[in-house]
């Protein structure tokens, strides 16, 4: 996936996010960013940031939650994005498909994780007496070996969360 980057800014701002992918709309040319970037100072449940442009320069965004699967209005930043019914069937139906960059795994498990990942949740990969992995962090997660471990804290999104429907939820 090719992320177009078009300043010093764009890049130091890319570096505070997890990019969980790009999603193509039905125009050809529509394309959505996805992306999760917890912050310290927010208050409120985990979300992921929808962009209505494959890159952020003067893209409208969206957040939707986790848990509860809503829009999520109460932010700083871009401007916000009036997402229609027909855009969200869009994500709900990306989020079902198989990630480019991470073969085996949905980008909804893929989004769980990479919000678990940013949030610094000790999530390694178990490795075997030599050191060699034998299941990476993602499948580990995936497999719910974090969700006991992490299910106190209210930031960690568990791996046994359903996919959403948000074209029905908010």
């Amino acid at each position: 996936m090719k992320i177009e980057i078009e300043s010093d800014n764009d890049v130091q701002y890319m570096m505070e996010m997890a990019t969980v992918g790009t999603a193509r709309g039905k125009k050809d040319k529509q394309q959505f960013l996805i992306q999760v970037n917890p912050s310290d100072t927010r208050v409120g449940g985990a979300y992921i940031k929808v962009y209505n442009k494959k890159t952020i320069r003067g893209a409208k965004v969206v957040r939707l939650g986790f848990d509860p699967p809503v829009i999520i209005k109460d932010h700083v930043g871009p401007e916000i994005w009036d997402i229609t019914k027909s855009e969200l069937d869009l994500i709900d139906v990306w989020l079902t498909e198989e990630s480019e960059d991470h073969i085996g795994f949905n980008n909804w498990t893929v989004a769980k994780y990479l919000w678990n990942y940013e949030c610094h949740f000790d999530m390694r990969a178990k490795r075997d007496e030599k050191g060699k992995v034998i299941k990476t962090s993602l499948m580990r997660y995936n497999t719910s070996d974090f969700d006991n471990l992490y299910k106190s804290n209210p930031k960690y999104v568990a791996s046994i969360l359903p996919i959403p429907c948000y074209a029905i939820s908010t």
